[in-house]
């Protein structure tokens, strides 16, 4: 048993017992650089967090040296979204019911003919979204924002943290999870947000495939699985940062990340897919295990149909961040730019 805990402040301190050291301790070395919002002082491929004053890791939307987007029919056509912000997350109920969410406060939804601004009332940025149904909604954003649409309208929920969000996921609407900076884990109980024990590194995804199988997955191949009682890590044997998660069921799971990372959860352990790029894949969703699509920073589409990968030409030159569908016929994904594209077949 142990207890790791927070302190809510941009210099966050991580306290380990000995016990949660132990259980952590593949990952404790990692350690984010300060820096300072005036000058960008960070590595290379990073940016400056204006809240926190660290470093993090920047949308990585250059072209792959593998392929030329604009060679070959494309097989997704373009959506008018009516934004040229970046977007980062995308989720529906159904086909007249989808929600995109992006840069500053941006929340566009598709009513089946068309995509429309909604009012979020904050400019913070969103990450990513996910609903149990169309009028139960929740959409994830930096500076501690969570929203929640009933139906109607679009409210903030008291989260008590003013670290960033990056992802969201839930078995219904009494069971969600937010996970973000500094290992922040955050579950709705139908009533109100909690903290979690937190994670050794920033969580980038979360998905689950119900309330006692949910996994959680970060950087440096962190992977977490709750199993109705507690986090437990898991080995990922990858190095990479980890932005992605779906699976078809609990023994069907996808984690994609940076440099091509694709990893396959059996049901008993992690197994690696050569996907043939060195595209950093920012989103994963399936309509099952056989139908599974991956989308990159660079544009480029990529599906499992049970055996291999091949890729999809997209046409789109501002890189993807984000993938969902319905079926495995009407796919949507969307990226920079305000792009969003939608599957032909």
């Amino acid at each position: 048993m142990y207890m790791c805990i927070r302190k809510l402040a941009a210099t966050l301190v991580l306290l380990s017992s000995a016990s949660c050291f132990s259980l952590w301790e593949p990952w404790l070395e990692h350690q984010q650089q300060s820096c300072s919002s005036q000058n960008n002082s960070c590595p290379s491929g990073q940016i400056c967090d204006l809240q926190t004053q660290l470093c993090e890791p920047q949308p990585d939307m250059s072209p792959s040296s593998a392929y030329d987007l604009a060679s070959g029919p494309t097989e997704f056509t373009v959506q008018t979204s009516g934004t040229t912000r970046q977007l980062w997350g995308i989720w529906g109920s159904d086909a007249n019911n989808i929600w995109a969410v992006g840069e500053a406060g941006t929340i566009l939804k598709w009513d089946g003919s068309g995509w429309a601004a909604q009012m979020s009332n904050t400019l913070n940025y969103f990450y990513d979204v996910w609903g149990s149904d169309k009028d139960n909604v929740w959409a994830v954003a930096d500076g501690g924002v969570i929203m929640k649409w009933n139906g109607t309208t679009w409210a903030r929920q008291t989260t008590n943290t003013p670290l960033q969000f990056i992802g969201v996921w839930g078995s219904d609407q009494y069971n969600v999870w937010a996970v973000g900076q500094f290992g922040l884990i955050m579950k709705w109980n139908g009533t109100g947000w909690a903290m979690q024990p937190d994670a050794p590194r920033r969580c980038l995804g979360v998905w689950g495939s119900d309330v006692n199988n949910v996994w959680v997955v970060g950087d440096g191949g962190m992977i977490l699985r709750w199993d109705g009682m507690l986090w437990k890590s898991q080995t990922s044997g990858n190095p990479n940062n980890l932005w992605g998660l779906w699976g078809s069921d609990a023994n069907n799971v996808w984690a994609v990340g940076d440099e091509g990372t694709i990893l396959r959860w059996n049901g008993t352990t992690w197994v690696k897919q050569n996907i043939g790029t060195g595209d950093r894949l920012y989103g994963v969703w399936g309509s099952d295990k056989n139908n599974v699509w991956a989308v990159a920073g660079s544009g480029s589409t990529f599906r499992w149909d049970g055996t291999t990968w091949a890729l999809k030409t997209s046409g789109n030159p501002n890189g993807f961040l984000g993938v969902w569908g319905f079926d495995a016929n009407n796919i949507w994904a969307v990226g920079g730019s305000g792009a969003i594209l939608k599957s032909k077949w």
